[in-house]
């Protein structure tokens, strides 16, 4: 049910959708996916996160409605996300696995949690270390004169490239996937790249 978008560059949902009927064979999916709303709500309501294996766990407490196996944990997850036009890192559930790290010229502009000031984090002065993509990217805004992102498949090569200061002799911004990129990392670039209007290249 997705469409790439030559011109936007990227992969968007199609006019496809689900009807869920409840009957018999599907009560038990509509207790899993009510259960799971009321996790998300809480995590929003207390400004907590909750990751992916946490809320399969979680579900163990639900009796009949548990989980079997995480991907159907995952699955009703995805449901959620599609319901309701959000991702899931806006729902309060998270990965496991880090966003990504960033070196260069760049300011990124965050928000403190507990008072809402704006924080200004200069991603050149980490010293041999990076900048860590937050789980969630929305809120974060962009400063740069970078001529261009350059998206690192590993981190090795990231850690080289950063460690001989290549960012500032090129004027770019080193962005390290660790491999596979986590959702948050692929937004951060795809985000940078829109609206700075700056191209992306990959080093793999």
């Amino acid at each position: 049910n997705v469409t790439y978008d030559e011109r936007e560059g990227y992969f968007k949902l199609k006019s496809g959708k689900i009807t869920r009927a409840l009957t018999y064979n599907t009560v038990k999916t509509f207790a899993q996916t009510l259960r799971m709303m009321a996790l998300c709500k809480e995590a929003i309501d207390t400004d907590e996160e909750v990751t992916k294996r946490e809320a399969y766990y979680v579900s163990k407490n639900w009796g009949e409605a548990r989980f079997e196996e995480q991907p159907e944990s995952d699955t009703v997850m995805e449901d959620i996300e599609a319901l309701f036009g959000v991702n899931r890192e806006q729902l309060g559930f998270i990965p496991e696995e880090k966003g990504g790290e960033v070196a260069g010229e760049l300011l990124v502009i965050d928000r403190d949690r507990t008072t809402g000031e704006k924080i200004e984090i200069d991603c050149t002065r980490f010293g041999s270390g990076a900048y860590s993509v937050p789980i969630s990217v929305e809120q974060l805004e962009f400063k740069t004169k970078a001529k261009f992102v350059l998206a690192i498949e590993t981190a090795g090569m990231f850690q080289r490239l950063n460690n001989h200061s290549f960012w500032r002799e090129t004027n770019c911004i080193l962005v390290s996937m660790g491999g596979v990129p986590t959702r948050a990392c692929r937004r951060f670039i795809r985000r940078l790249s829109d609206e700075k209007h700056i191209p992306v290249y990959a080093f793999v």
